[in-house]
């Protein structure tokens, strides 16, 4: 349902109620031609009535909702600035922001929830949402294999994975090569033989 407002101009509401008054237009017709709903034709209705001549179906807001204050504004660009300092670190794996994340952190530490468009448009004024491409060439490789458990390819990776950890760590997974799905995964401080 679109706002009156933005389809009619107040000659032509105007125009209706005074056809309405006059018994030559049903509610039912202008509640139709309005896309209003009973409540509100009603409350229209009134304010016709108590001023037929100032009539306006202009809306205006009582105040700017859409304007960040700056306190709000310094978090959001706080924020923003520790991840792309995460993301530009040559160590760690993550390579786009998390909007949400930073969404629940400013709820968390300072009590105060902004929406996750809020943080976006927010990041895209400050030229801060493209993500950093920091892989090079993916795998190409595929091994076939005809029955599950056949083949197990083991695969090691060395990140940092948490931003804030103190040393890198390394990712071994282990990947059946007929469905492909991931049998294990686990993180240790040194590559070894597993036992």
């Amino acid at each position: 349902m679109k706002q009156v407002h933005k389809r009619f101009d107040n000659k032509q509401v105007k125009e209706m109620f005074k056809k309405y008054e006059q018994g030559k237009l049903k509610r039912e017709a202008l509640e139709e031609i309005l896309s209003i709903k009973r409540t509100h034709f009603f409350r229209l209705l009134k304010q016709y009535r108590r001023d037929t001549e100032g009539f306006n179906i202009e809306y205006k807001r009582k105040r700017i909702t859409n304007k960040l204050e700056e306190e709000t504004n310094n978090l959001i660009v706080s924020h923003l600035q520790k991840q792309h300092d995460i993301i530009k670190d040559v160590h760690t794996p993550i390579h786009r922001y998390n909007y949400s994340l930073i969404a629940q952190e400013i709820l968390k530490k300072n009590n105060l929830k902004v929406s996750v468009q809020t943080i976006i448009n927010r990041a895209k004024s400050l030229g801060r949402c493209k993500n950093i491409s920091k892989h090079n060439k993916a795998h190409d490789r595929s091994v076939l294999t005809n029955n599950i458990g056949e083949l197990i390819q083991h695969d090691s990776s060395h990140h940092l994975f948490a931003p804030h950890a103190l040393s890198k760590w390394y990712l071994i997974t282990s990947l059946d090569g007929f469905s492909r799905l991931m049998l294990e995964a686990r993180f240790v401080e040194r590559e070894g033989s597993i036992e």
